[in-house]
């Protein structure tokens, strides 16, 4: 989460415009705008000019000052017929002042008014109209209302990503010093009593005096916190990201929380409506239960991209018990060890289908992670991306319901026929209207390919969904009773029970919103042990160790290996609690590998 952070802040201090740098940094002046950065051009034709309103909240801040200056980006300025920067108190013409502009260069023009705006503090228009040339937008730095004049009539424009660009520089001796902006991230929303709460998120310096420090107010239940963050250096224009330590609960319960910033280097802030978060509610508990989390991955042999994902979701997965890992080949087109279940969870995609991609515990995460979502916020399945944030999120979670699994075999020549026995109950009370299922699934890992697109050669499918047991969309249960559920199978020969898991979770299932389905707790067992001593299930002498063309992947309790080339040279070796050894740094050719294990000595042959 940390490197996530710093790389948001560096961004976004990167990002303010040379333009905006060389007038409204002094300081002797500020910057009236809310975009930052290069311009794109996005209006069509009907669009011909556009403004921006600061309300009186804010104006009054600069009240004896001037509005001296117009930045204005065309992006066609040989286009761009009849320019006209206007500022006005309304959008019924005539306008207050007119300002006619002369713009000569691709980005931004500077435009100088002939005489001084006298800012009285009221609200306050600030646009422009043009002829034959698209309206320019860029990076949207703060919000604010907007507007477009579309067809001849001013309409709302909003964009959570780009504002109109133009901004004004204004100067004088009455220049707010404090005035800070306070965007909080939406935190975690679990909390244990007596626990502090993290919170984090990023302030933007609006003042003409250099924060140094930020004095924060919780306020939940009645009651208030504060907390003050020193040593700070974040200059007009400037932000920083903001951790805090939270607030602390001192009881179970629930709490609807707001994060106030409420001084600035230990003054009022002078505009304090863009300081309070959004409310908050939190579910606090003396203690939970701890839960699996149910990770599906979707990829399929025709995703070039998706080796390198798995390698990413392998090395922070691998060994984690707790996560319960479910493939579903689907969601860039399908392949031979596509099931038709995994092909309807595509629905929870929302929008735009892709791979790799996963969802944790079907729920989705765009407000602590809208990074993870590359095609907007509509499903919980996103990029693979922020792997360990999320995870440490879901398994914080408390888990609101048990499952339990029971696996038996009829032993024998009979050994693949198995019974699953599922038991389960509500550990914490469910959202309102909870229509309960029981997911219960057949995954085979290690699967063998050659047809993997971006693999050198062979490769091996992670988890891969075999079969639904349950319904696609699960069965109905009732966690506030209690359930029971048994199922059995044959599993076919072709399927390799050493790699094998059953693979049972309970959650909610809403047909009509794929945002309202999420797991409540997930579980898995392995098949292994059912499988006779001396059996051997594929064609692979070791199936114990997989290959997938570039690691070797041990099993749990796995002791030692080396590997060895054809004249009996140790190439490498590594020693007990490695999970995953890379290949990598030996040459071309065929090794040979001796791994001891929990159940003995394996031995195979692999090629590079």
């Amino acid at each position: 989460m940390k490197k996530h952070l710093l790389s948001l802040i560096i961004l976004l201090q990167a990002a303010i415009s040379a333009a905006a740098q060389t007038d409204a940094a002094a300081a002797d002046s500020v910057y009236l705008g809310n975009c930052e950065g290069r311009g794109v051009s996005m209006s069509g034709s009907d669009i011909t000019g556009a403004a921006l309103f600061f309300p009186q909240s804010y104006m009054r801040l600069l009240a004896g000052n001037s509005l001296e200056k117009v930045y204005l980006y065309v992006n066609y300025p040989r286009q761009a017929e009849d320019v006209q920067v206007f500022v006005t108190q309304s959008l019924d013409e005539p306008y207050d002042r007119v300002f006619p502009a002369q713009v000569s260069r691709t980005g931004w023009n500077e435009i100088v008014l002939d005489e001084p705006y006298e800012l009285s503090g009221d609200s306050l228009y600030l646009g422009f109209t043009l002829k034959s040339c698209p309206v320019s937008y860029a990076p949207r730095r703060f919000d604010g209302p907007e507007f477009s004049l579309q067809n001849g009539k001013w309409v709302p424009y909003e964009n959570d990503a780009y504002s109109i660009a133009i901004y004004g520089v204004v100067r004088g001796d009455e220049l707010p010093a404090h005035n800070a902006v306070w965007q909080c991230r939406t935190p975690f929303l679990y909390a244990v009593s007596g626990q502090p709460n993290e919170i984090e998120g990023t302030v933007f310096n609006k003042g003409v005096t250099t924060i140094n420090s930020l004095t924060f107010t919780y306020r939940y239940d009645g009651q208030t916190e504060t907390e003050t963050v020193e040593g700070l250096n974040i200059p007009y224009l400037g932000q920083s990201g903001i951790r805090l330590q939270g607030p602390t609960f001192a009881e179970s319960g629930q709490y609807d929380l707001t994060v106030e910033l409420t001084a600035v280097n230990g003054q009022p802030d002078l505009d304090d409506s863009d300081n309070a978060s959004d409310t908050y509610h939190y579910t606090c508990l003396d203690e939970f239960v701890q839960r699996n989390a149910l990770m599906e991955v979707f990829s399929t042999e025709l995703c070039t991209n998706c080796p390198a994902a798995h390698a990413g979701i392998d090395y922070v997965v691998d060994g984690n018990h707790r996560i319960v890992e479910v493939g579903h080949h689907s969601g860039y087109y399908t392949d031979p060890f596509t099931v038709d279940a995994s092909v309807d969870y595509e629905w929870f995609y929302g929008t735009m289908k892709f791979a790799p991609a996963y969802m944790m515990d079907r729920t989705n995460r765009y407000d602590r992670y809208p990074g993870m979502y590359t095609y907007g916020h509509g499903g919980p399945i996103g990029g693979v991306g922020y792997l360990e944030e999320v995870i440490a999120d879901a398994l914080a979670t408390p888990a609101f319901a048990t499952v339990q699994l029971e696996v038996t075999s009829e032993g024998g020549d009979n050994y693949r026929q198995l019974t699953i026995h599922v038991t389960g109950e509500s550990l914490l009370p469910l959202p309102e209207g909870h229509d309960d299922r029981l997911f219960v699934y057949l995954t085979e890992d290690s699967i063998f390919t050659e047809n993997q697109a971006g693999a050198a050669g062979n490769y091996y499918h992670r988890h891969s969904l075999r079969q639904s047991l349950s319904d696609t969309w699960g069965d109905p249960i009732a966690l506030d009773e209690g359930f029971e559920k048994t199922y059995t199978v044959e599993v076919p020969r072709e399927w390799n029970m050493k790699q094998m898991e059953v693979v049972a979770f309970v959650g909610n299932y809403n047909a009509a919103d794929y945002n309202d389905c999420q797991v409540y707790n997930a579980t898995s067992q392995e098949l292994h042990s059912f499988v006779p001593t001396g059996i051997s299930t594929t064609e692979r002498t070791t199936p114990g160790v997989t290959f997938d063309g570039q690691s070797l992947h041990l099993p749990e309790g796995c002791r030692s290996l080396q590997v060895f080339s054809p004249s009996g040279v140790l190439a490498l070796s590594a020693q007990g609690g490695t999970r995953t050894v890379s290949l990598a740094g030996l040459p071309a050719g065929v090794y040979l590998f001796l791994a001891e294990g929990p159940d003995g000595v394996e031995t195979g042959k692999i090629i590079l």
